[in-house]
């Protein structure tokens, strides 16, 4: 997955190293049923406590307006894909709230690994 992160804005690389360092290792990323709203969707698999536990990870655009992603929504597999901004424990990426949302982000993952 080196390759992937090299084409990765900033955020996106952020939060990519901010998973590998709380034990989550990005395993997939899919990009089919891509369109104005849904960019992709990550699939992470946990590294420490319920090894091999996937997440999904759905992230979203605000139409075409940036070039990067404005929310991203954790779920675990069996879950349908999320509504656009409308999910709790959604994280938001525009200016000014990535820093704040993005160790809450991470907690609800930890949440998620732990409810098992």
């Amino acid at each position: 997955m080196i390759e992937v992160e090299n084409t990765l804005n900033p955020k996106r690389k952020k939060l990519l190293h901010t998973l590998r360092e709380n034990y989550w290792e990005l395993i997939e990323l899919d990009e089919e049923g891509k369109d104005w709203v849904f960019d992709c969707k990550w699939i992470i698999e946990s590294r420490r406590e319920h090894y091999g536990m996937k997440v999904f990870l759905y992230f979203f655009l605000n139409g075409h307006q940036h070039e990067e992603i404005d929310e991203v929504v954790a779920a675990y597999p069996c879950d349908a894909q999320p509504e656009a901004y409308s999910s709790e424990g959604a994280m938001d990426f525009r200016k000014g709230k990535f820093e704040r949302d993005l160790n809450l982000f991470i907690e609800r993952l930890q949440e998620l690994r732990t409810r098992i």
